[in-house]
């Protein structure tokens, strides 16, 4: 397949359409405004390349670190776009005229400043200004997300679509880009090329539109309830920012030299599996169901676990799941699991998350607070990318601790892991308290007069389950997994999985209550709200009765026919469509029976961000956040223990005690309480 050859922009310029843009001549005096949507034009290499938002790497000596090619602003119904670095040495405004004018406008107290994507647009102001961001700021994709975290797309086009707005101005982009043979999908990454006549129009229709978007959602979060819980966002942007500038320090030749280990170490157990099987055996064939399924019969060892039927395989597929490799009595899925899993680890962790992506000793993640056009998690929980953090182990004993000791403190530092214990099992209690959920108060009494209480524990004494299969109950519980998921996740056969599950529920009936009231609430309203009053929503509906072999039939007809959840408006469509399985059924809302789990996973998620705000206005800077769990570099216990005390009392409305865990170490895999 050949190479498309890159856009020459020196040539072909006597065929580009005309434009009647033209800069402005002088910066507007904006001091009276009180609503100001700004907006960045760049070149971005990081992000050209997957690496997400590279404003971490601009030097500015070196234009291939990037830079900002224009800034555009909205106020009234009036917009204005700067040009500051264009190709082709057009008119260009002074850049430390700029930087004086922006920091004069921002100083401003009576004044919003709105963008949609705060983090990427001021992340490049700062480092090419270094200017601190203002006081009062919006961000359209926050009040998006706040208002349906389900919604498909979070771009401004589709944002101001779904409020009836005119979105961006792409035509002359458009015509433009096309005279340099540009797929419509790169033409923001050669926008810098352009002379800024052609980009001028789109700029300014970008702020315009951020700003009557920002009209449009701000009375829809007043209507919501959701100011409080949409204010914590705008307070937590300016710290996820931040934490993405410092980036944390990596050791690169630590991480370099245990990845070698471990891929050696499985090299070796590959050499001997192939001595043992008398065959050729690499890590691409043990990764082959196929051939996996194969070993399996040829050595005895029974069917494997198969997967539900699906169009492609009338009899599903032969499922190797971790969990069941790992606790197989044999030796070869053991080793199997193992090889696979140390050679991921290795390279997954170690080679790309930290080699890949550090620079100058450090990783600079990218942080997603909240759903948008470029991730995030509908939970309400962080999520990150470039590398995506979230997924560091943790459960492996022997090898999470050693993949985590290359993430360092500053130098002089300790540091510091500070954790919410047993977060979510004491939110469950305090919600089902709140709701006077059968035994709930007993439970709640229980923390009142001994905070350390472990919940796993409590329970075991409660039920007379065993501690482990007390925790395993617990675990399933909080995350609403059903009878056949918790034996999958045990290794109980589905009838021992059940009689688990009666015993639990028969001695602590408020989990099972309250989980069912939170499933009737959101089939009742579409959304549940939180403890601090944001919302998780449920938009997805399906039959109230799934006729799956009906569905099955269909598919055999017609394999292009969608059966998954979907909005209302598609649902009714199809079912007044009488080539449809779903013709003619009543419906119900998809999803409902993970409300209770989305309220303990979404108010955990609402209390630590909570915290966070009140961290960094106490003078502390988190490093990192991964689930219930912040991250620091200290000088001393002193201060860990003042953080500690911070994230306790972040919610007071919580009538438990929600107690934390201080650590602090060489390294975040050499923690000591």
């Amino acid at each position: 397949m050949a190479t498309r050859k890159p856009p020459n922009f020196d040539q072909y310029s006597f065929l580009t359409p005309p434009s009647s843009w033209v800069p402005p001549t002088s910066l507007p005096d904006l001091s009276q405004e009180t609503e100001i949507a700004i907006d960045t034009e760049t070149r971005d290499d990081m992000l050209a390349k997957d690496r997400g938002p590279g404003f971490y790497a601009y030097e500015r000596s070196n234009p291939n670190t990037g830079f900002i090619c224009g800034i555009s602003l909205a106020w009234r119904d009036q917009g204005v776009y700067l040009p500051l670095r264009h190709y082709g040495g057009n008119f260009s405004f002074d850049m430390d005229l700029v930087r004086r004018w922006l920091a004069d406008l921002i100083s401003h107290d009576n004044c919003r400043f709105i963008f949609h994507n705060f983090g990427y647009d001021w992340g490049w102001i700062n480092a090419v200004f270094g200017l601190d961001p203002p006081n009062k700021i919006d961000d359209t994709m926050a009040m998006a997300s706040m208002i349906n975290e389900n919604l498909p797309s979070f771009s401004l086009e589709n944002l101001c679509l779904w409020q009836g707005l005119p979105g961006k101005s792409e035509e002359l982009l458009k015509q433009v880009m096309d005279v340099y043979k540009v797929p419509e999908k790169d033409i923001k990454k050669h926008l810098w090329k352009l002379e800024s006549k052609f980009v001028g129009p789109y700029a300014e229709q970008d702020a315009m539109a951020t700003l009557n978007l920002a009209d449009k959602l701000r009375p829809l979060i007043a209507e919501k309830g959701l100011e409080r819980a949409y204010q914590v966002e705008c307070d937590l942007m300016p710290i996820t920012l931040k934490m993405k500038q410092r980036g944390i320090r990596v050791d690169t030749i630590k991480a370099e030299e245990q990845a070698d280990r471990i891929l050696k170490g499985c090299s070796d157990d590959l050499d001997n599996l192939c001595h043992t099987l008398n065959d050729e055996v690499n890590i691409k064939r043990i990764r082959s169901s196929r051939w996996l399924e194969e070993m399996f019969l040829k050595m005895g060892l029974g069917r494997p676990p198969r997967t539900a039927a699906s169009e492609t395989y009338k009899d599903g597929q032969a499922s190797f799941d971790k969990i069941f490799m790992a606790n197989h009595p044999h030796w070869f899925p053991k080793m199997i699991h193992s090889i696979k899993h140390r050679t991921d680890l290795a390279e997954k962790f170690l080679q790309k998350f930290i080699l890949k992506y550090a620079l100058n000793g450090r990783v600079y993640a990218t942080i997603n607070q909240f759903r948008s056009e470029w991730g995030g998690a509908r939970s309400h929980r962080f999520s990150y990318a470039d590398p995506p953090l979230q997924q560091m182990p943790s459960r492996d004993d022997e090898y999470a601790p050693l993949i985590r000791s290359c993430f360092i403190p500053e130098d002089g530092q300790l540091w510091c892991s500070i954790d919410y214990r047993q977060q979510e099992y004491r939110l469950i209690v305090f919600v089902a308290e709140h709701y006077g959920a059968t035994g709930a108060k007993k439970a709640a009494n229980r923390y009142r007069t001994d905070p350390d209480t472990d919940f796993h524990q409590y329970v075991s004494d409660i039920t007379k389950l065993e501690r482990r299969r007390a925790k395993d109950t617990n675990f399933a519980k909080a995350y609403g997994a059903g009878i056949p998921k918790f034996a999958l996740m045990t290794g109980l056969n589905e009838e021992e999985a059940k009689a688990v599950y009666n015993q639990y529920d028969n001695e602590l009936p408020f989990v099972k209550e309250i989980a069912s009231k939170y499933s009737r609430m959101a089939s009742k309203h579409g959304y549940i709200t939180l403890i601090d009053g944001a919302r998780n929503h449920f938009n997805q509906w399906e039959p109230a009765m799934r006729d799956w072999a009906r569905e099955q039939e269909f598919k055999e007809r017609n394999k292009n026919i969608d059966t998954s959840p979907c909005q209302e408006d598609e649902y009714e469509r199809r079912k007044n469509d009488k080539d449809h399985p779903w013709y003619g059924e009543p419906g119900k809302r998809a999803f409902t029976h993970k409300a209770f789990n989305r309220m303990i996973q979404g108010s955990a998620a609402r209390q630590i961000k909570k915290a966070m705000v009140d961290l960094v206005k106490a003078g502390y800077q988190p490093v990192l956040q991964i689930h219930d769990e912040l991250c620091f570099s200290f000088d001393n216990e002193k201060q860990a223990k003042h953080c500690a005390r911070i994230m306790e009392e972040a919610m007071p409305q919580i009538t438990i005690p929600m107690l934390t865990d201080v650590k602090l170490g060489p390294s975040w895999g050499q923690l000591k309480k």
